[in-house]
């Protein structure tokens, strides 16, 4: 990805590595271009230090959209603007043709958040299925044994169990 420049302001795009990922990065407007498939990678990087202590119910700021209609840095087509895991907080532009995103300043902050929130409410749903299932095997196991009792009463055992 080299010589290439911002879909926003038409400045020279700089090319490195960020949080192992490699991107390029718009000095004037702190926009980054990423291939699509570094994405999770990028969040998952930034995510361990940027959201350590969030909580899965955390509210989240919408990030005003700079705008649709952007060309590729790389083939100059229209690139598509879409949600952010289907939501309307973080709208990022994508094009499928060069299979690249760009990323407008502040929004990768905002989708580290969401992407954070979104497993840490996945471990939470865990946890709490975990849990969930305790209680309800030890409510069938109640369940059982006070009917193993009863039966072994109602057969005129007195005070027994019948399994």
């Amino acid at each position: 990805m080299t010589g290439k420049t911002c879909p926003r302001d038409k400045h020279k795009l700089d090319d490195g590595d960020f949080h192992s990922v490699s991107a390029m990065h718009c000095p004037e407007c702190d926009g980054v271009l990423i291939k699509q498939m570094s994405l999770m990678k990028l969040l998952t990087e930034m995510s361990k230090e940027l959201f350590q202590d969030i909580s899965f119910e955390s509210d989240i700021d919408p990030i005003e959209d700079k705008g649709a209609n952007v060309n590729c840095p790389g083939c100059y087509s229209i690139m598509d603007n879409y949600g952010y895991m289907g939501s309307n907080d973080v709208m990022i532009d994508c094009c499928g043709s060069c299979a690249v995103l760009w990323i407008d300043a502040n929004e990768l902050a905002t989708m580290c958040f969401m992407n954070e929130r979104a497993n840490k409410r996945m471990k939470h749903q865990q946890e709490s299925a975990k849990e969930q299932s305790k209680r309800l095997d030890k409510f069938v196991l109640q369940e059982a044994l006070h009917g193993a009792y009863m039966r072994g009463f109602r057969m005129g055992y007195g005070v027994g169990f019948i399994f």
